[in-house]
């Protein structure tokens, strides 16, 4: 889908930019800005997929019963509960009241 998205981007901006601008040098200029943000875009998307699959990988290990570490505190199925919502770690029993971010976390 994003790469679709690219593509259509990248006609609309040289359909605008063949029609709309005449003169060489600002021709230039925008589409040297237009080539610096999708860079930006993409290493952007690159660090939140990362990110994301990370936090997949999080998931998938606590959902499968293994015990990930999060701050230094041991957290799986028995002790803890997955909020999906706000994205954390909800204490029981003896860690009642704790609430853990999934950010703070990492497969042990």
């Amino acid at each position: 889908m994003s790469v679709l998205l690219f593509v259509v981007a990248v006609a609309l901006f040289v359909i605008i930019l063949f029609a709309v601008v005449e003169d060489n040098k600002h021709r230039i200029i925008i589409s040297t800005v237009f080539a610096i943000a999708l860079a930006l875009g993409g290493v952007y998307t690159f660090i939140n997929d990362a990110t994301n699959q990370k936090r997949a990988e999080i998931i998938y290990a606590y959902d499968h019963n293994q015990t990930i570490i999060c701050n230094g505190i041991k957290v799986n199925k028995e002790n803890f509960v997955y909020d999906y919502a706000t994205q954390s770690f909800l204490g029981q029993d003896e860690y009642r009241g704790k609430t853990i971010s999934l950010r703070d976390c990492e497969i042990q």
